[in-house]
């Protein structure tokens, strides 16, 4: 087992989990289930057969155990503190936790003003076998769900989330974003186009890729090295590695070689807030003076900005107050809020 639940009160989690009965399983070789328990969804991966039976925590022994690791270690759910990485790859455990979701019950429902807009959007699952056959991450991934490859101490949907949208560009192509964005304009004319979140000063070249807005071809060769490096060089215990870091390390390669065309968009285009100063967006502006810093900042944006990254990891905490730049970006281009406001509005006339 890796470490990743090793931060987390595992025993009391799974106590609680699997006090829900898994019936009807059967699994061959690799098995994918959703077990939900209120707001908590995981994905199970089994090498054993479970027929029409309960599954509790006291049900799950360890057989055996690793040279040099404590013998007295029996519960297969907990990776023993002194293992190193070796040894809980070659422990080839019978059964492997990996966390996909963690969201409040009533965030389900996102999609549904879309939906009721008549939007064309539809939440899936990946099918990441599918999605990675015949690439460079495929033999990555089987590494992973034999256990042979540690996932490491970072939440693995994070790289799985990385991994992902690049295996969809280079099957697909087309936009990717995150979806912590305001859209503000089209982004047609764009075309192999990735954006810098930063540059230096003196050389005015960029410092850091982003992999949070892409716009590429499908089949890409930027694409196929992206997906040749994840596989090479994946840690999962590194923030940013397998992401910005790693989007980074591939284009200072290959950005002045032949055959990749890739344009790297200035800052402003995606990244014009700096996500250690997004708090002062978010501010309600007093004195007067910040007014008129308001105010320029929405003539540049709009000039100059296709999509606003509002860096979620760092701003979800924060209240979005009046007259702030956010608001008023929210206000002039959010699409679903104009048409509530004018569903709300025909309501009341209905009812006057």
């Amino acid at each position: 087992m890796s470490n990743l639940f090793r931060k987390m009160t595992v025993r009391n989690l799974f106590r609680v989990l699997f006090v829900r009965a898994l019936k009807s399983l059967t699994v061959s070789n690799i098995s994918v289930l959703f077990i939900s328990a209120e707001t908590v969804f995981f994905i199970v991966y089994e090498n054993m057969v479970i027929t029409h039976r309960y599954m509790y925590l006291e049900d799950i022994t360890a057989e055996g155990k690793m040279e040099g690791v404590d013998s007295v270690y029996k519960d297969p759910l907990i990776p023993p503190f002194n293992a190193t990485r070796e040894e809980r790859i070659a422990c080839n455990c019978t059964v492997q936790y990996f966390m996909v979701w963690l969201s409040p019950a009533q965030s389900f429902g996102i999609l549904k003003p879309l939906i009721d807009g008549g939007f064309k959007v539809l939440a899936v699952t990946p099918d990441l076998p599918f999605l990675l056959k015949n690439t460079l991450a495929e033999s990555w991934f089987n590494e992973l769900k034999s256990g042979r490859q540690d996932p490491g101490s970072i939440t693995l949907s994070y790289n799985l989330s990385n991994l992902i949208r690049l295996a969809i560009l280079y099957k697909y192509g087309g936009v990717y974003l995150d979806v912590d964005f305001i859209v503000l304009r089209d982004f047609i004319g764009l075309q192999n186009a990735i954006g810098a979140q930063s540059i230096s000063s003196i050389t005015k070249k960029w410092t850091r890729i982003n992999g949070a807005a892409m716009i590429l071809n499908e089949g890409h060769p930027i694409l196929y090295d992206f997906l040749e490096e994840f596989a090479a060089t994946f840690d999962g215990s590194k923030w940013g590695h397998n992401g910005p870091y790693l989007i980074s390390r591939v284009i200072q390669r290959v950005e002045n070689k032949p055959g990749y065309n890739i344009t790297i968009l200035p800052p402003k285009t995606f990244y014009p807030m700096d996500w250690i100063k997004v708090a002062r967006y978010f501010k309600k502006p007093c004195p007067e003076s910040e007014q008129k810093w308001v105010e320029y900042m929405l003539i540049e944006l709009e000039r100059s900005t296709y999509a606003i990254h509002i860096w979620s990891h760092q701003t979800k905490e924060l209240a979005v107050e009046d007259g702030s730049v956010v608001r008023r970006l929210i206000s002039a281009h959010c699409v679903i809020c104009h048409q509530r406001n004018l569903l709300t509005v025909q309501h009341k006339t209905n009812w006057m």
